[in-house]
């Protein structure tokens, strides 16, 4: 059996938040955010139907502002983004895209249009880059053979 320490020496863990290399677009963010309610406010005259649009704005911008921690473990790979979690298990993993920046791991055999919404795509800086490659080389070695 398995004690915390070994478990956590066997996992993969770390956190992107693209906000903090980019602190200016945060505030891109808050003044669209702004600009939303208030048109929303002088159109509709009611301050519930403009925070619609604001929430709409803060939710489709959150992976930039609260940032994406991504798990690997020896069964699986995990991004979770504020309330949303994506996993996939190693044996579903049938192709592996490398940009350089980001690392798809992808569920579909075959580059198609859907390929871009099956798996989970990594991003990571030069440091973490090579023990997500060794990691990637060591649970999914079928597919990992192009990484550098």
């Amino acid at each position: 059996m398995e004690t915390g320490a070994q478990a956590l020496l066997e996992n993969l863990e770390w956190s992107v938040r693209p906000a903090d290399q980019h602190p200016s677009k945060r505030i891109v963010i808050a003044l669209a955010a702004a600009a939303a309610f208030g048109i929303g406010y002088s159109i509709f005259h009611n301050p519930m139907i403009p925070l619609i649009g604001v929430a709409a704005i803060l939710f489709s911008t959150a992976e930039f502002w609260l940032g994406t921690k991504y798990i690997l473990t020896p069964q699986s790979a995990t991004s979770k983004c504020g309330l949303s979690v994506t996993e996939v298990a190693w044996t579903s993993v049938q192709r592996i895209v490398d940009d350089g920046e980001r690392m798809t791991l992808s569920s579909v055999s075959e580059k198609s249009p859907l390929a871009n919404f099956r798996g989970i795509t990594l991003r990571m800086d030069q440091n973490q880059r090579a023990a997500v490659v060794a990691f990637l080389k060591e649970h999914c070695a079928d597919h990992a053979g192009n990484l550098g």
